[in-house]
């Protein structure tokens, strides 16, 4: 089987894998391709995308002075306004943004009792001591421990689970994140059981920025991001020439690729 193939069925799985179950989740994601109208992609390869990715496609004027406003526009929309502006400007050589948002939300199994919120001290990875709200909970959990860590897990009604792992006193953080491989999560998961227990847990507000440049060129995608050697001839072959000179992820869930082009 194709590799393009392949990955439509991983993509087909993980749709039906992330579909909206139980009264209390509401998950949207979405996709959208937008392209410079100086540079259009075959109409082949737009097709695909729709039919396969359910992604938007939008041609517009990367020079015009709305444009970026019309795209934080969509984003906004798409997750219910939790992030509220991905870009400022656009550089004026790039021909192809792609784009895409998740909204995630969902009710505890086990709500935490608000009376029970007091303020406490909290500890954090770099040292720092801050007076946080702490919710707190008593009742059974699926539960695991070991010399490095304790993990805990902590129930949707949509049937989902969140996982939250507590570094030992003797180990840390940055420990705990390169011992986490594929391998090892599936072996940890392996191992809870539901155990009876008292649990606090800062109420907490999470944002990321991160280039994945250097993570996808280790999967193999680093000919991508080589502008003498990427190719992108299945959306439109050159010239200008393409490649991606960024791939990240910004505050919240969302993530964004752009393809930049050569002045001719």
């Amino acid at each position: 089987m194709a590799d393009s193939e392949a990955l439509q069925l991983v993509f087909v799985g993980l749709k039906s894998a992330l579909q909206p179950f139980g009264p209390g989740l509401q998950l949207e994601a979405a996709n959208s391709l937008w392209c410079s109208h100086e540079w259009t992609p075959h109409s082949e390869y737009v097709a695909k995308i729709r039919e396969h990715y359910d992604a938007e496609v939008v041609v517009l004027d990367f020079r015009g002075a709305e444009t970026a406003a019309r795209i934080n526009t969509w984003v906004a929309a798409k997750t219910r306004g939790k992030i509220g502006s991905i870009l400022s400007t656009i550089d004026p050589l790039t021909a192809l943004l792609a784009i895409n948002a998740i909204y995630f939300k969902d009710v505890w199994a086990e709500p935490f009792d608000r009376e029970l919120t007091r303020e406490e001290l909290f500890h954090t990875s770099e040292g720092r001591t801050l007076t946080v709200p702490l919710m707190r909970r008593t009742g059974f959990y699926s539960y695991y421990e070991e010399s490095k860590f304790q993990a805990i897990g902590l129930g949707y009604e949509s049937g989902l689970t969140m996982y939250v792992f507590l570094p030992a006193k003797t180990s840390s953080l940055r420990e705990f994140q390169k011992n986490l491989t594929a391998a090892a999560w599936d072996a940890w998961i392996g191992r809870f059981e539901r155990t009876g227990g008292y649990i606090q847990l800062p109420r907490f507000q999470l944002t990321q920025s991160a280039n994945l440049k250097a993570a996808l060129g280790e999967l193999g995608m680093g000919i991508a991001f080589d502008r003498r050697r990427a190719r992108f001839d299945a959306i439109n072959p050159p010239p200008p020439e393409l490649w991606i000179p960024r791939f990240f992820i910004r505050p919240s869930s969302r993530s964004m690729k752009r393809a930049r082009r050569l002045p001719q």
